[in-house]
């Protein structure tokens, strides 16, 4: 085994995170929020307002998610051993911060008067450019975490703030779509179909990704002198292979990867299946559906207080487990007390108060789940190093994130696939679908997300990384 100071680190002890230091970092998830709200319309933006069919629209989506997942271990394998003035990270974060905004312009300033399948070039193109210049900021940023703060409980703090400006930054992002420039105006009364809205909309999505990525640049630059700084490798190209394959194949990285990847397909069928199960199984109205939207929002700042303090109690882990069962369980209950027929009728009064609770708390355990989540995945750092003798934070998040964005690509057909097994019919109005269709339209949705969460679950129960194997860890790395 190589030496595990062959990655050295200037200081191995460094100074705790200031809160401004916190803030500062975690506001670099802003850019990734706004792209994440703004991607939300693409379908309906090139589609209904562009003009492409919407076939093609989401057969370029779907190959734009595929191609992007095998770049990010690349681009987190090459910020692993870059060397230069400004340290490992920063070269990537710079040219990131750059290229973000011009990508969003042009994706949302098509040209007029090209056929459908030069647009579709178009949307292939821009969208590969854009998802790139994002993992060029986005990978190198979320590998700073495991050097800007080593302590296990710390990094569930530090990962509780990102994931609270992720979800700020969401808010946000829909307030801007649909709040200000989307919205309904005499001239245009579907503002969604307004196409001239979409360019101002692009450019003040971009200004605020901007802001978050320089925010986090600026307050982490200082830092970077303290990080750990790659030893140039005189190794050839195969015996380099041979190095990476022995970081994946870390025992617990591939039980993080084969988890991550179960949520990561429950998550992507939620998103497609949710608007169908708010409109036709529980019958709610535009504005319902939109106040069960920023419920969900609202349960952000919660998971922040809590997930760390779970951590602690219960071990990352074991508090890991008992948030991703219960996010499950509050999806289900409600789905499985209707087919029970012991659920309120739609339009009762009680329907919306209690899909509110049980969502709130439903998507608080999520997040939770994800904060720690986020925090094991770092801790996998030390744990390879110990092994391997290098610091691979760039190769790990990144390749941690591969299955999921390569199963998220066919994940987004699943809910097209399950209504058409059940023959869910076309142009179908809200409370005029037969209700054996809706009844299964309810329980595929629920026992598809029931399996992957729980399939989820036992995966996580496999991994072997607690308070004191990370503390033996950490001392292992400061004895060599």
């Amino acid at each position: 085994m190589r030496d595990p100071a062959s990655d050295t680190l200037v200081d191995s002890k460094p100074e705790p995170l200031s809160l401004g230091l916190k803030l500062g970092y975690s506001m670099g998830n802003l850019s990734l929020a706004m792209q994440i709200s703004i991607q939300g319309v693409a379908l309906f933006y090139f589609n209904q307002v562009v003009g492409v069919p919407a076939h093609l629209v989401s057969i370029s989506l779907g190959v734009i998610i595929f191609i992007d997942a095998f770049w990010d271990p690349g681009i987190g394998q090459w910020s692993d051993r870059c060397q230069s003035r400004f340290g490992r990270r920063h070269p990537f974060l710079f040219a990131g911060m750059i290229m973000v905004p011009i990508a969003i312009y042009l994706r949302w300033h098509p040209p007029t008067g090209w056929s459908e399948m030069a647009l579709m070039g178009y949307i292939l193109a821009t969208g590969l450019l854009m998802n790139l210049s994002t993992s060029l900021f986005d990978v190198p940023s979320a590998a700073m975490g495991p050097e800007l703060v080593s302590d296990y409980h710390e990094r569930s703090v530090l990962m509780s703030y990102r994931s609270l400006f992720m979800m700020i930054g969401m808010a946000l992002g829909t307030v801007l779509i649909y709040g200000v420039f989307l919205r309904s105006t005499p001239e245009h009364p579907v503002g969604q179909l307004n196409r001239d809205a979409y360019g101002p909309m692009s450019i003040a999505i971009a200004a605020v990704a901007f802001v978050g990525m320089a925010t986090l640049v600026l307050s982490t630059r200082r830092r970077a002198a303290g990080f750990h700084r790659a030893v140039p490798s005189t190794l050839g190209i195969r015996a380099q292979m041979g190095e990476i394959m022995a970081t994946l194949t870390n025992r617990n990285f591939v039980i993080a990867l084969l988890a991550s990847a179960f949520v990561g397909v429950s998550a992507g069928i939620q998103a497609g299946s949710s608007l169908y199960i708010n409109t036709y199984f529980w019958e709610f109205t535009t504005k319902q559906i939109l106040m069960v939207m920023l419920v969900t929002i609202a349960a952000a700042p919660v998971a922040f207080v809590i997930a760390p303090r779970l951590g602690r109690r219960f071990d990352k882990r074991n508090a890991c487990i008992g948030t991703l069962f219960l996010s499950a369980l509050f999806i289900a209950t409600p789905i499985s007390l209707r087919l029970l027929g012991a659920f309120p009728d739609n339009g009762s009064p009680m329907l919306l108060p209690i899909i509110f609770v049980t969502m709130m708390i439903g998507a608080t355990m999520n997040l939770s789940s994800s904060i720690l989540v986020s925090s094991m995945v770092a801790d996998l750092v030390e744990d390879s190093q110990v092994k391997t003798g290098r610091r691979s934070e760039g190769l790990i998040l990144s390749a941690d994130l591969l299955p999921q964005k390569v199963l998220a690509a066919f994940a987004v057909i699943v809910p097209g696939l399950m209504l058409s097994w059940i023959g869910f019919p076309k142009d179908a109005k809200p409370g005029q679908v037969e209700p054996g269709i809706i009844s299964a339209m309810g329980l595929s949705y629920m026992l598809i997300v029931l399996i992957c969460t729980m399939a989820s679950v036992y995966t996580w129960s496999k991994f072997q990384i607690d308070a004191d194997r990370h503390a033996r860890n950490l001392e292992k790395i400061r004895k060599a």
